[in-house]
């Protein structure tokens, strides 16, 4: 896989743990905190896979959603959702926008 798993998740060490492992099972791996820096690397180098979090830094959820399928170059790519045992979402609205799986952290 030449293109990275794309991490966005505002915690510093969810980050550094999905980096560590993705990295030790042979991925490529890039994180950040919020959604406009994800959003620039991902426009200059399409992820293989994104893996977000409910919650992100500079915008929410759904903006970075319409912002990747508004793109043509990303609205293929999957997109993983990363959620906290209990924290409330709405799944159906989810896969709506494009969420394909759940990741529990």
């Amino acid at each position: 896989m030449t293109n990275p798993i794309l991490v966005v998740d505002s915690n510093l060490a969810v980050r550094k743990l999905m980096e560590f492992v993705l990295t030790r099972e042979g991925f490529l791996a890039s994180s950040f905190s919020d959604g406009l820096s994800a959003l620039d690397a991902a426009f200059k180098t399409p992820p293989a896979v994104f893996v977000v979090d409910l919650r992100m830094e500079g915008m929410n959820l759904v903006q970075f959603l319409e912002k990747v399928r508004n793109r043509e170059s990303l609205k293929r790519i999957p997109m993983l959702l990363l959620v906290t045992g209990g924290a409330p979402y709405d799944e159906a609205k989810m896969r709506s926008l494009g969420i394909v799986d759940t990741i529990k952290k």
